[in-house]
């Protein structure tokens, strides 16, 4: 079998991916823009094409994963991150390939900052104070207070948008807030504030049939994440798995 990974930066993630499933017996490719990123140059890697980030060029994004796939035979296409997620979910219908992913109106509302926090406690899970950066929200904001600003969600497709409002930032006050919010409208998005949360972080990835039962789980506790406090997981081990984290997922 064959996969083609789409990698539209330099993420570990990609990375990662190549190397597992190479060593399972997948021949692996990699779409990347002007061949950057770190899996590019993994010996995991058959092959390496040239695909368009979708941010920038979302037909040439498609046109690229459909002539990899035509040039070597990939049987799915998996992406890397979000913005990639949301761009073939959106657009699976001109992929000539699996796109392994629910329909694209769920994706999108599972990419959602703030629905995916309301989603979380109304399934009993535990989820950080989030709401939106309105004037009335931002307004109530004290002096002193220590916030997360990040963007609601990632739609920022085919806008031509920059990308600095698109990482979660700590800000402290109501001035530095409203600055970081006013980056990420400016860039074409809506803003969440949401309060910071201590601890390890911890990641569940879970693979589900197409109707929706799980079928394989991990659970990861992160030694080292990237930006610090408000990025992902850069190392990570493998731990047992929360039975009341997956019921509630």
């Amino acid at each position: 079998m064959k996969v083609l990974i789409t990698d539209s930066g330099y993420r570990s993630g990609a990375l990662a991916a190549a190397r597992s499933l190479a060593a399972s017996g997948w021949i692996v490719g990699i779409g990347s823009p002007a061949r950057r990123g770190h899996a590019t140059r993994s010996r995991a890697v058959a092959h390496v094409h040239d695909v368009p980030s979708p941010e920038i060029d979302l037909d040439g994004y498609v046109g690229g994963i459909n002539a990899a796939v035509a040039r070597e035979g990939y049987a799915v296409v998996l992406p890397t991150s979000d913005l990639d997620m949301l761009a073939l979910s959106e657009h699976r219908d001109r992929v000539d390939a699996i796109v392994p992913y629910g329909p694209a109106a769920g994706v999108t509302r599972a990419l959602d900052k703030l629905e995916s926090t309301e989603a979380a406690r109304a399934a009993g899970l535990d989820a950080p104070w989030t709401r939106l950066a309105d004037p009335e929200t931002i307004a109530s904001i004290s002096p002193d207070a220590e916030l997360i600003v990040k963007a609601k969600n990632h739609t920022f497709l085919d806008r031509g948008s920059g990308t600095h409002g698109k990482v979660a930032t700590v800000c402290i006050g109501r001035s530095a807030v409203a600055e970081r919010v006013a980056l990420i409208e400016a860039e074409g998005g809506r803003a969440v504030v949401q309060e910071p949360v201590r601890g390890r972080l911890t990641a569940l990835a879970v693979v589900a049939d197409r109707a929706s039962r799980p079928v394989a789980c991990v659970y990861q506790e992160a030694q080292r994440s990237w930006p610090e406090r408000v990025g992902g997981t850069a190392r990570g081990v493998t731990a047992p798995l929360n039975p009341e984290l997956f019921a509630g997922a």
